[in-house]
This record gives C-alpha cells, structure tokens and sequence, in this order.
C-alpha cells in the first residue's frame, strides 16, 4: 500500500484494537497499542499477497466476527484480545514463498523448524514485536507465557497443512451446546476460532 494508504489501514486497525480493549488488557495506553500496530505494518514485506493489505483484511474480519458474534461477552476480553493479536501477527514477514517451497529448497527456516517453519517465523516475529513495542511490559509472567501460548496456537493454526484436522475438531464443537460459564469449554472456543482465519 501508498504511505497514505498504511496510515489509514493502521489506524483502523488501531481502532479495532481499542474498541475490544485489548490495550487495557493487556495494562498498557493508547499509544503503545498504535505503536504496535505501526511496528506490524512495517514487518510484512510488500509481496503480492501476504502483505499489509492481507493482515488488515484478516484482522478485520476477525473484528467483525467479535463484533457480531458478541465474542466478547461469551468469551472474555483476554481471549478476544488474543484473537485481534494473533490475527496482526499471523503472517508477520511473509516472504511470498510456501512452507513446501521452503523445505523442497532447504531454507535456514525450513531447517530450524521441521514442521510449520513459516508460522513458527510468524509466531517469533510477533514475539519480538510485542515486547518491543511495550504492549506486554505490564503483564505478570504468568499472564505474558499466558499469551505466547494462546497466540502460538492460533497462528500454527493457520497453516495450511493443519487445515483439514483444525475443521475437524471446530466442527466437533457446537457452539449452541458450549457452556461459556465453564473456563474450559471457553478455552476450547478459543483454541479453536483460528479456522475463521481461512476465510480471509
């Protein structure tokens, strides 16, 4: 996108962001949210497809789906701030090259990671992004492991490769029979929403 074109996309992103609180879930200020968001932009690299416009369009959806599915209410701020975070991060600097590709070439990536490698880049990149940006500076280290876990998860979810079980077990949960009140049928949901991921 145009320079004028990524300002825009960030601050809607931003306000997506701040609309679910995932900054005051995460104990931080309005502006180390935006930098965040500035620090995402900057790592996806202008590929054809996996690129800014991408990470936009998949968090946004994952927006909406929050929105309309009134997620908040049936599965918790903590969880929804996962998802808006996960769905940021979950094709941070994408080289525009398959998993296949990079494991047929022996790629460093592809070497230090037998399964997933790209994910697993993803996953590291956004890591490294979150800390630098301050957004988990004020979280306990329970809760800061707390959402590595959960954004691992989501975004290994996402590869393609796992696409068929992940339906699977998605399909296997009813969301009318899910009892929110539980904490583990809650985590199960959350576990397992990255499947809306594929739509976009």
């Amino acid at each position: 996108p145009q320079p004028e074109r990524k300002q825009f996309l960030i601050c809607c992103m931003t306000c997506f962001m701040e609309d679910v609180n995932v900054h005051k879930e995460l104990n931080v200020g309005f502006d180390t949210l935006r930098s965040f968001v500035t620090e995402v932009c900057k790592n996806y690299q202008d590929v054809s497809y996996h690129n800014f416009h991408h990470c936009f369009a998949v968090t946004h959806m994952v927006y909406v789906v929050i929105y309309n599915c009134k997620m908040v209410e049936r599965i918790g701020g903590w969880n929804c701030a996962v998802l808006l975070i996960a769905a940021a991060c979950h094709d941070l600097d994408h080289p525009g090259l398959s998993n296949s590709f990079l494991k047929l070439s022996a790629d460093p990536l592809a070497q230090e990671f037998e399964h997933s490698p790209l994910e697993h880049h993803h996953i590291r990149r956004g890591r490294a992004i979150l800390e630098q940006s301050g957004m988990v500076e004020n979280l306990t280290p329970s809760r800061r492991a707390q959402l590595y876990r959960d954004m691992e998860e989501l975004i290994l979810a996402t590869d393609l490769a796992n696409h068929s079980p992940t339906m699977e077990t998605f399909k296997k949960i009813s969301l009318d029979k899910v009892d929110y009140d539980k904490q583990e049928d809650t985590l199960g949901v959350n576990a397992h929403v990255p499947c809306f991921f594929f739509f976009a």
